[in-house]
This record gives structure tokens, sequence and C-alpha cells, in this order.
């Protein structure tokens, strides 16, 4: 497994006086992983989240089956009761993998499982604030987020 990554903090003393103090922090952080090789099959986790270790793909993607698509439209496959098919019933899209092309119109459905989303986010920011009352009394404000996770 390998991570490669990037982290700045960038501090500073906006007010300073006897009585009265303010700071600020701003930190950017934006770290990349990714499985090189397993020794042993695919891992995937057995309690309520489809998590998977997979050689190829960052740690811990979303893994699971999917609604099948229209291969050449992009539309959602609908059974007979508007109900949408899913990638891993044989009743919903054929057993076999020409039954499954001619539903789909093509091999975009040819798998049971997909990878649905990265819970890794591209890159996370955080922004604090600092007041110090008389040398004693400390009050801090934190914004913190995460963004580009895909689900």
């Amino acid at each position: 497994m390998s991570n490669k990554g990037l982290e700045l903090m960038l501090n500073t003393t906006n007010v300073e006086r006897p009585n009265f103090g303010w700071s600020s922090t701003v930190t950017y952080t934006h770290n990349k992983n990714l499985v090189e090789s397993l020794s042993i099959q695919d891992f995937q986790s057995a309690g309520g989240y489809p998590n998977r270790i997979r050689a190829g793909e960052p740690a811990g993607v979303f893994y699971g089956s999917y609604a099948a698509r229209n291969c050449i439209t992009g539309a959602l496959l609908l059974d007979s009761l508007g109900r949408y098919r899913r990638s891993n019933q044989n009743v919903d899209l054929g057993a076999t993998l020409a039954q499954r092309e001619a539903i789909s119109g093509g091999n975009c459905n040819d798998s049971l499982s997909a990878i649905l989303g990265d819970p890794n986010p591209k890159w996370m920011g955080s922004f604090m604030n600092e007041f110090t009352f008389f040398k004693k009394l400390r009050v801090r404000g934190l914004f913190d987020g995460v963004f580009g996770n895909r689900s």
C-alpha cells in the first residue's frame, strides 16, 4: 500500500495586546492511498458497510450491486413492474453474459458488483480562531471540512 500527500498549515497572530489576543490557523491536507498488491484475495468487510480492499484501488472503496443501465442511452433499466434491475440478480439481468448483454444493449453491466464510491476525501481543510482574554481565558472556534468523497 502506498500513501502520498501534502499537508500545509498557516498560523497567524492577528492581534497581540496585554489583555487580548487573537490568532488563526488554516490547514489543508491532500492524501492519496493505493493498494498496490495483495497476497490474499480481495477483502470485503463483513459488517453493514460494503467496503472492499482490492489491488489497484484506494483502501476501503464502497463495493456492491448497482442499478443496471442501458449501455447506449445510459437510462436505468426497469423490469415489467417498473422496478430497477439489480446487477447481482439473475432474475433481473439474466444468468449468462449473453443474456445480460442483450438486455443491456452492450457489456456495461457485465459484472455482478462494482465500485459504488470512495470514502476517501480529495482534500480536507480547517480554519480555527483562538481568542485570549486577560491571559487566563481562551476561546476557540473551529470550522472543519472534508471534500470530494464519492458515494
